[in-house]
Parts: structure tokens; C-alpha cells; sequence
């Protein structure tokens, strides 16, 4: 069955495992899709997060366990503002020397909200 399973059976133990994650760089265009100012209040706020990003990380993990190093996978999250954003997360683990690098791990995030309300019109 693999992580995901396993995960959606023990969500604090999932939980605790997506609180681990260490943000290292954000641009500007992903601070403002999330509502927010700075790199710190990534790493400061990932707890806010976790919840709409639950099986997201389960995915990953599970993309992990069958071998794979891309994932494309649709995310939805609250902002702090109240505002919804629908996107499309890009996932990618590089590879450095003939093997994959964790510690560079790259997720792009497409805002696609303006799409998604009109398609619910």
C-alpha cells in the first residue's frame, strides 16, 4: 500500500512528518499566492497549512516510495485573508550526479483560481 495509506490511517504522525519540511527559499510571486510578507512566515506558519496540504504530502511521500521524482498534483488553501486559492503544484526532486538530490526538492505552484470560479459560473 505504501505511505499514503499509512498516513491517512495516523494523521498526527502525518502531521508531525509535513511540520518537518524545511523551507529554504520562496520567491516574491508565491509569498504574494499566499498571502504572505516574508520567507519566515512560511517557516513560522507551515502549521496552517498542513491541513489543506495533507494529501498533497501524502502523495509526495508515496510518489517517493514507488521511485518517481515528479508530481503534479491540484491544491487548494485558505489564505489568512480568507481568500481560497486553487492551483496546480508542480513537484520535482532534481538529480545530482546520477542520483536524486532531497535536499534541493522544488514544488511551483500555478494559480488557477480565476479559472476555477469560472468554471463553477
Amino acid at each position: 500500500a505504501g505511505p499514503a495509506a499509512w498516513l491517512e490511517e495516523h494523521p498526527e504522525a502525518a502531521k508531525e512528518l509535513f511540520l518537518r519540511l524545511k523551507v529554504v527559499e520562496v520567491n516574491r510571486t508565491a509569498l504574494t499566492l499566499a498571502g504572505l510578507a516574508r520567507v519566515e512566515d512560511v517557516r513560522e506558519g507551515l502549521a496552517r497549512f498542513e491541513a489543506d496540504f495533507r494529501a498533497v504530502f501524502a502523495a509526495e511521500l508515496q510518489a517517493l516510495w514507488d521511485g518517481r521524482h515528479e508530481l503534479t498534483h491540484d491544491v487548494s488553501f485558505r489564505r489568512d485573508d480568507g481568500r481560497v486559492v486553487h492551483a496546480i503544484m508542480h513537484w520535482t526532486v532534481p538529480q545530482e550526479q546520477g542520483g536524486p538530490d532531497y535536499s534541493r526538492v522544488m514544488s511551483v505552484f500555478t494559480d488557477v483560481s480565476d479559472l476555477r470560479r469560472t468554471q463553477t459560473l
